[in-house]
């Protein structure tokens, strides 16, 4: 069990030093609050759900949405608003952009993404960053996605944590 709370200290430590980088560069405070969203995940997927991957080339649909990120997987980091997940791509370049100005963004951080929709070829929906903003930065890392948040007493007790990671809790958050 200390082994796990030492991990999480230095990750926290790590996050903290990303922070201080993050605001050392900024003019602001490091929480900008100028960034407007434009849509939600859940409206852009029952919206352009039925599009084929050529026809959102062509439409060229420029989105604007903010949420946390739940997962990284390459190039693609997957969004999490209050309605549900879209993906977003990050090219090379903006890749190198996002090294550069944050060091590496982490699961949990909040950004702000701004570019045109695609499809996948798999047939996932997802935004091509053309701009983006970090939001919020995370300083805790979020329970494991795979064992989720297993103990009782920390749903109880951080309720913020597990309306983030359970579906359902939102869901009856929501319906309440």
């Amino acid at each position: 069990m200390t082994d796990q709370h030492s991990d999480d200290n230095k990750l926290v430590a790590e996050r903290r030093a990303k922070l201080d980088a993050i605001r050392a560069q900024c003019k602001s405070n490091g929480f900008p609050n100028s960034f407007r969203r434009e849509a939600y995940a859940d409206d852009l997927q029952s919206s352009f759900a039925e599009h084929e991957k050529a026809d959102l080339e062509t439409l060229g649909h420029v989105v604007s949405i903010a949420g946390r990120i739940m997962a990284k997987r390459g190039p693609f980091l997957l969004l999490q608003d209050m309605s549900g997940q879209v993906q977003a791509y990050a090219s090379k370049d903006t890749q190198k952009d996002i090294k550069a100005r944050y060091g590496s963004l982490d699961i949990g951080d909040i950004i702000g993404v701004k570019g045109t929709l695609h499809k996948s070829g798999k047939g996932d929906l997802y935004v091509n960053m053309d701009e983006y903003e970090l939001l919020t930065k995370s300083l805790r890392p979020l329970p494991e996605k795979f064992h989720g948040l297993a103990d009782q007493e920390t749903k109880y007790r951080q309720r913020y944590v597990d309306l983030i990671t359970s579906p359902e809790t939102r869901d009856t958050f929501f319906m309440r």
